[in-house]
């Protein structure tokens, strides 16, 4: 099975490689065209290309687990989890590596490059890998557990929100909490309760378990609409505060 995934994935992977050369060949044939020299703006337009291929060899690897998987009629993303997670992780650093390093091979000589983009891609990269493999495998979990049984909810109200805003963490202290536990139910927030595990496995967790969810999207932060996307995926009537 794991030399399926790998050919099928090895496969995506050189195409997605071949096609970058080929992007990139028709950038430089079009400045050439232009009479145009490489410059800040066109190593910036490079580095996109680069970081954009990235992205899809990551995303070929998951897409890869799932489409074996249904080929093969085991549930693989979740028996292989540890393995999943490793090699996304592991792929993340190679890919990061791969684009931060021609980027700067060809900033070199180039005056007006934004650096600061591209030394901080590497780390960004591998949180959005993780993030993306755990929301996929945590997804897969609660399919299965929903067409098993009737989830039972507890009585705990997980708040999505901003971590870390002063204005909000006053909030929650004295308007979430306290309401909510006037109604003799447990106010969660990710930052207070979790277990030190996958950070978007413990927002899974909370997530099915609660009776209720609130989400609070001011400041309009990625990761709160990333867990309200969860939310809705298969929610319920009977949860939903505000579905209409």
């Amino acid at each position: 099975m794991d030399s399926l995934v790998f050919k099928k994935f090895d496969f995506k992977k050189r195409s997605i490689l071949k096609k970058l050369e080929q992007d990139i060949q028709n950038f430089k044939e079009e400045l050439a065209g232009k009479g145009a020299f490489y410059s800040g703006y066109n190593i910036t337009q490079t580095f996109n290309l680069l970081k954009k291929s990235a992205e899809e060899i990551l995303q070929s690897l998951l897409d890869t687990y799932v489409e074996v998987g249904k080929e093969t009629g085991e549930e693989i993303v979740i028996t292989h989890e540890n393995e999943i997670l490793n090699e996304v992780n592991n792929l993340a650093v190679s890919e990061a590596n791969r684009v931060v390093s021609q980027t700067s091979e060809l900033a070199k000589s180039i005056r007006g490059n934004n650096p600061s983009e591209v030394s901080s891609f590497g780390t960004n990269f591998l949180i959005d890998a993780r993030d993306k493999a755990e929301v996929l495998i945590e997804t897969a979990k609660r399919r299965i557990k929903n067409s098993v049984s009737q989830k039972s909810f507890t009585d705990e109200v997980f708040v999505i929100m901003q971590i870390g805003n002063p204005l909000l963490d006053k909030i929650w202290k004295t308007v979430y909490i306290p309401v909510i536990q006037d109604f003799k139910l447990s106010p969660k927030r990710i930052d207070k309760h979790n277990e030190g595990r996958f950070l978007m496995s413990e927002v899974a967790n909370l997530i099915n378990r609660s009776r209720i969810i609130i989400a609070d999207l001011t400041n309009e932060r990625p990761n709160c609409y990333l867990e309200v996307g969860y939310t809705l995926d298969d929610l319920t009537p009977k949860n939903c505060a505000s579905c209409n």
